[in-house]
């Protein structure tokens, strides 16, 4: 064998033996079919490819529901259900339980029925649940229609899906979460049901009282819904000014008092809202879903909140609500009260049908005031309030001008020691 062909022959053996090292690079467990099966993290890497990521926001609803589509591979190469980005959190309907996690729901979020009515995966194992402990508020806005559609079940949306698309929901709900229990996904898939869409993923249990205004899109519009997230008191009092109508779930958690209140301030949740005794022990509040693995996210319907300028409360801001106050005194005869001092304190009006009710949650004035007032509203706008505590008598009479609370307050005392004073009162919006 001449020198040159003994070189040719050695070339062609380090060839060969680096493409079998290439092939099983390339077909090893930690490089390969696993590799493959990861997407891409965004779509503009490959323009002209269905590969990437697609995405809508729930506004104001703090729900992110992301989708993303991963290479084209045969079913037979996914041994293990990947676990998808996408969540939707919603109420949880009557009769929720633990035996529904990992059950297949179809893309209106209604329970899949028949012989594959069960868990999408082989083995359905419970993780071992989450302690929370967590006392909370939030006022959400149904946007699109899948948000409508995960909600719909809990809240009993009258008229039929479809119907109500015509229509615009809020939900306020005041909760306290115990603990959370969730399906491990990361296990191998089974057969999931042909109409299959999403899992049911995760259940929060815990206890619940949730608010939902609901009303044709004419009425519940985007000058309706600017004003109720400025709200702050009864939520009674906003449907009525608004020609909105509003159903209650009360689900282990129910108010302290008469009024349906939506609060600014997550501190005073556990002061305005308490365990209902009728029920002993946590229940679902909360369920989350996900999209069962090689299943398509139905395209989520955007809702447009129509611009009415009309449709705004007549009063602006209202009575109702948390104002910060400030109290000067003008007059006095009382020889305990000067003429000057002045008092920072915060006021909680609320309405119920006609009636207001005032309540001072903080005082730093150094004297004893009632905490409660009572009264309604005068033909001319202003609202008169009333009260009395020991021998003094208390009155408030208040007008609302450009956002700013106006008025005067005054206070006499009856018996041998009588005598009168009068406050100016001023008081702004209170955000919390």
């Amino acid at each position: 064998m001449s020198r040159f062909a003994a070189l040719l022959a050695i070339a062609s053996v380090a060839l060969l033996m680096f493409a079998c090292h290439d092939q099983t690079a390339k077909l090893s467990p930690a490089e390969g079919p696993m590799r493959q099966m990861e997407p891409k993290s965004r779509a503009e890497d490959n323009p002209n490819s269905a590969t990437g990521t697609q995405q809508f926001v729930a506004r104001d609803a703090g729900l992110v529901a992301e989708k993303t589509v991963a290479e084209s591979v045969e079913p037979s190469d996914l041994p293990l259900a990947p676990i998808s980005n996408f969540t939707m959190k919603a109420s949880a309907a009557a009769g929720v339980g633990e035996h529904h996690l990992g059950r297949a729901y179809d893309g209106d979020f209604l329970p899949c029925s028949g012989p594959k009515a069960r868990s999408v995966f082989k083995e359905t194992r419970i993780q071992a649940p989450v302690d929370v402990h967590e006392m909370q508020h939030n006022l959400d806005f149904v946007d699109n229609s899948v948000q409508l559609a995960a909600n719909a079940s809990a809240w009993g949306v009258r008229g039929g899906f479809d119907a109500s698309r015509s229509k615009r929901f809020s939900t306020y709900r005041a909760y306290q979460v115990e603990k959370v229990v969730e399906v491990d996904d990361a296990v191998a898939l089974g057969d999931p049901p042909p109409e299959g869409v999403y899992f049911l993923w995760r259940i929060h249990y815990g206890r619940m009282y949730e608010v939902v205004l609901e009303g044709d899109k004419k009425e519940f519009t985007a000058e309706a819904k600017a004003s109720y997230i400025a709200w702050s008191g009864d939520i009674k009092a906003f449907a009525s000014k608004t020609n909105l109508t509003w159903s209650v779930r009360g689900v282990g958690l129910k108010p302290t008092g008469d009024g349906l209140l939506k609060l600014s301030d997550p501190s005073e949740v556990d002061k305005y809202y308490t365990a209902d005794p009728a029920v002993a022990s946590a229940v679902p509040i909360f369920v989350e879903y996900k999209v069962i693995p090689g299943k398509e996210l139905p395209v989520a319907e955007s809702f447009e909140w129509e611009s009415r300028p009309d449709t705004m409360p007549d009063d602006g801001l209202g009575y109702a609500g948390r104002w910060k106050v400030r109290l000067e005194v003008t007059e006095s005869s009382c020889s305990h009260i000067d003429v000057g001092h002045s008092a920072s304190v915060l006021w909680f009006i609320t309405e119920t049908g006609d009636q207001y009710r005032l309540t001072a949650h903080e005082r730093d004035d150094g004297y004893v005031y009632p905490r409660e007032f009572l009264g309604e509203t005068t033909a001319s706008g202003e609202l008169v309030l009333s009260a009395t505590m020991r021998e003094y008598e208390y009155g408030l009479t208040l007008k609302i001008h450009e956002d700013v609370l106006l008025g005067r307050r005054t206070m006499r005392r009856k018996g041998l020691r009588e005598c009168e004073a009068v406050c100016d009162v001023i008081g702004r919006p209170d955000d919390g």
